[in-house]
């Protein structure tokens, strides 16, 4: 990746966070030293803008946080969710209709 830095040109290999937070960080010190700023800088590369990104990432943190604690589940989506939940009742259900003969 290549990017400006107070008039200087950079340049490293960065992962998609990397590159990310390198470019919020550029943002938020225009931000905080007064820097022109277009509107278009508001957005990251894909047009999405940066504070969109920092709120995904950090839950994404958190649901790893919380997976990491012992509830993997939060990392599934609400509908596998509600499947895992249902399978022992759908298990016990199946049981006693085959226990009745059904």
């Amino acid at each position: 990746m290549k990017w400006t830095d107070h008039a200087q040109q950079r340049q490293a290999h960065l992962t998609d966070l990397q590159w990310w937070f390198q470019s919020f960080a550029l943002l938020r010190n225009k931000i905080a030293h007064g820097g022109d700023i277009e509107d278009a800088e508001f957005l990251f590369d894909d047009g999405v803008p940066h504070h969109w990104h920092g709120e995904w990432t950090l839950r994404r943190a958190i649901k790893q946080t919380v997976a990491n604690a012992g509830h993997s589940d939060v990392l599934l989506d609400p509908l596998e969710r509600a499947f895992q939940r249902a399978i022992p009742l759908l298990e016990q259900a199946i049981e006693q209709d085959q226990q009745q003969g059904g």
